[in-house]
């Protein structure tokens, strides 16, 4: 070998492999391979070569590349291993290194962990052009080929896919990136603007990684989030997660189809991995989980939190809770006003506030802000006068209602009027004229319901999969109200309900019966076994109805 070709900016190293195959005028990929590796072992890999050692051995001195660099500058590692312990990355790096690199998508969790790896390889059409421009020709870029990318940071444009797949049935080659094996894929219109957005957000993440090298274990990124999960209220103090609703926020912030390209939308099992457990997800989906909680990386890995692996998260929590509670108290906030924003109860915030040893002294519904009672204050005249125009003014929109119907969707004006101007609201409190409402003729709609009564229960029994119960009729006819409250007004519906409710074991025979009837019907073997799956009871009753059951088929039979 003479020669190895210079990287270019962010160029992958299955690229440089590429244009080196290309340019010694090679005719086989095998040739490439004894020039490069000196051995026929070696296989093209797009996220992580590996025998960079034995590569660099066989350059002539003058030559020679500097792998550390390489690796960090030519591959995806940084973005893989963003998310992985120190000791997994030197891991992977040491594969690299050496011979094969078997096992490092495996170690990764890139297999187990369902990344969604681009089927093809992707080039950016700006890119194309610019690099032709600079350096006579495009190559590719690594930041093209990471999963779930699909937008170029550097022009803002959509990537397209090539005709290059990204898992070779022949390993043994390398493709250049030329126009000529570069497709328009109409993807372009593909995606939502929503989509679209959501795609640059990504790839920024991603980009960011790539230029700066991270590493945490799982201990610390598990505690990360905890912390910006309690700021954002997914998280209480005793470090208990309220999964359910982050799943379903996380649902209705993404559009459905980005969740599908970043296979984040089987079942969320992913989130809790994140937070729980010994499982840690690729990058894909704590980039995707960092989208949502609009958290950027540079802010996630930021210093500040380096020695989160030696705290205690609950400690944690509670000084942060601790500092925020005497922060409102300082500034005059009432209890009231406390309770809402901590979002907690009144007797969690005094129980805390004596197990810190802090007296307050607090003012009437004021804090300390008043040196007064409140209701001698300016603030609450003006308070009072507010609160009397808006129930005068519900009242005069509402002239046909009374004043219990305009306190339902008003209650807090009047609750506030009920606790500090009660004499007033008493005699401005209307009692709707009732004079023309009609009675209900119960008789009359006993006699109605007994009707649809008769029905209901005729249509469960013939339909044959529900037991006839109280609480079905009722639910049916929406009557529930008037079953439980006002059954002495319905007699004779009472009357016909009870004598047709079943028992367990009733519906169970009614079933056994319907089952046999089927059977003769379908010409078939009349036997217990069949009678009793037809009938589709729990297994355990089986014993309980056989001779029931026997005794029927015995009278048909003979």
């Amino acid at each position: 070998m003479y020669f190895f070709p210079t990287p270019y900016p962010d160029e992958l190293f299955y690229s440089i492999i590429a244009r080196y195959h290309y340019l010694s005028g090679n005719v086989k990929n095998i040739h490439t391979v004894l020039d490069l590796f000196g051995t026929r072992n070696a296989v093209s890999t797009i996220e992580f070569p590996s025998r960079l050692e034995e590569l660099n051995n066989s350059l002539p001195k003058s030559i020679q590349i500097d792998i550390s660099n390489i690796i960090q500058k030519n591959t995806l590692l940084d973005f893989y291993c963003a998310f992985k312990s120190n000791e997994v990355r030197e891991d992977i790096i040491k594969a690299m290194y050496e011979n094969g690199g078997k096992g490092i998508h495996v170690k990764l969790g890139l297999v187990s962990g369902g990344t969604l790896f681009h089927k093809y390889l992707r080039y950016c059409p700006s890119c194309i052009k610019q690099d032709t421009d600079s350096f006579g020709g495009p190559y590719w870029h690594r930041e093209h080929q990471i999963a779930g990318v699909y937008l170029c940071t550097k022009h803002a444009c959509l990537t397209l896919n090539s005709d290059v797949l990204r898992n070779q049935t022949n390993r043994q080659q390398w493709f250049a990136l030329s126009t000529n094996i570069a497709k328009d894929s109409g993807e372009l219109n593909e995606y939502t603007l929503g989509i679209i957005d959501n795609f640059k957000t990504y790839s920024s993440y991603a980009y960011y990684l790539l230029k700066n090298p991270q590493s945490r274990n799982l201990e610390w990124i598990k505690k990360r989030y905890r912390i910006i999960l309690f700021e954002k209220g997914y998280a209480r103090l005793n470090n208990y997660v309220k999964i359910n609703k982050l799943t379903k926020d996380i649902i209705n912030y993404f559009p459905a189809e980005y969740l599908r390209l970043m296979n984040c939308n089987d079942n969320f099992n992913w989130v809790i991995n994140l937070l729980t457990g010994n499982k840690n997800p690729d990058t894909v989906k704590h980039l995707v989980f960092l989208q949502f909680l609009e958290v950027h990386p540079s802010e996630f890995f930021d210093s500040k939190y380096d020695d989160l692996g030696s705290i205690d998260i609950k400690e944690y929590f509670q000084s942060i809770w601790d500092n925020r509670l005497t922060e409102l108290i300082k500034i005059g906030k009432s209890q009231r006003e406390i309770f809402q924003i901590m979002k907690t109860s009144r007797i969690t915030v005094i129980k805390r506030l004596n197990e810190l040893g802090i007296e307050v002294q607090w003012a009437y519904n004021g804090g300390t802000r008043y040196k007064k009672r409140y209701t001698e204050t300016d603030e609450f005249q003006a308070k009072k006068v507010e609160m009397r125009n808006s129930w005068i003014k519900w009242h005069e929109e509402n002239p046909k209602l009374g004043s219990h119907s305009i306190r339902r969707d008003h209650d807090f004006v009047y609750a506030w009027l009920h606790k500090y101007d009660n004499d007033w609201v008493k005699k401005s409190y209307r009692v709707s004229n009732k004079s023309n409402t009609t009675r209900v003729n119960w008789t009359e709609r006993d006699y109605m319901l007994l009707e649809e009564v008769n029905e209901v229960i005729q249509s469960i029994i013939l339909e044959g999969n529900n037991r006839v119960t109280l609480g079905r009729v009722a639910a049916i006819l929406n009557i529930k109200g008037w079953i439980y409250k006002k059954s002495q007004h319905i007699p004779l519906t009472m009357g016909y309900i009870n004598g047709h409710l079943e028992s367990v074991e009733e519906f169970h025979k009614r079933k056994l019966n319907t089952a046999i009837n089927q059977q003769m019907l379908d010409n078939g073997l009349l036997s217990y076994n069949k009678v009793f799956e037809k009938a589709k009871i729990n297994y355990r009753y089986k014993e309980r109805y056989r001779r029931f059951t026997e005794e029927k088929i015995n009278e048909i039979l003979k």
